[in-house]
């Protein structure tokens, strides 16, 4: 069964093995469809410089997770690093989302407070410096908690 939100409980469920290949798949499934339509919500501009200066920190952050992660799980010699991430990956995301949305509504302030024509539509969307240092530390907290529970389940 797929943990929405108890960590513990998914901890303990890998300890004594009981993440099953189609639990693992699930996890992964819910990674394939929630990424895809969390992107479809507010296109932005992706003329705009910032779009992939945001791109390029969010795959190093990613990147460098995922490397730390592997690593802390044993790296090559490690067991079922896959299923630890995809499954404590998820429900980080789970408790995260507050988190995310509360540096959303933040960036959405401080983009009406600083870019007006944004926020009324007079301007294409982009991504602000706002939204890459917010978003930004967001990720690297999420990222750092699922490294120290893959960490805690090798």
């Amino acid at each position: 069964m797929i943990q929405f939100w108890n960590i513990t409980r998914l901890k303990e469920r890998i300890r004594a093995c009981e993440i099953t290949e189609r639990e693992t798949f699930g996890y992964l499934l819910v990674w394939l469809v929630i990424f895809p339509v969390l992107g479809a919500f507010g296109t932005p501009d992706t003329t705009s410089p910032t779009i992939w200066v945001w791109t390029t920190v969010y795959w190093v952050i990613f990147g460098i997770g995922l490397y730390f992660a592997y690593r802390e799980n044993g790296g090559a010699n490690g067991k079922d690093f896959t299923t630890k991430f995809l499954s404590i990956g998820f429900v980080e995301a789970i408790r995260f989302l507050p988190l995310t949305l509360l540096g959303l509504v933040l960036t959405l302030a401080l983009n009406f407070m600083f870019y007006p024509g944004i926020m009324s539509g007079a301007t294409a969307y982009t991504i602000t410096p706002f939204e890459i240092l917010i978003m930004g530390a967001v990720s690297v907290a999420y990222i750092w908690r699922v490294i120290v529970h893959v960490g805690d389940v090798k």
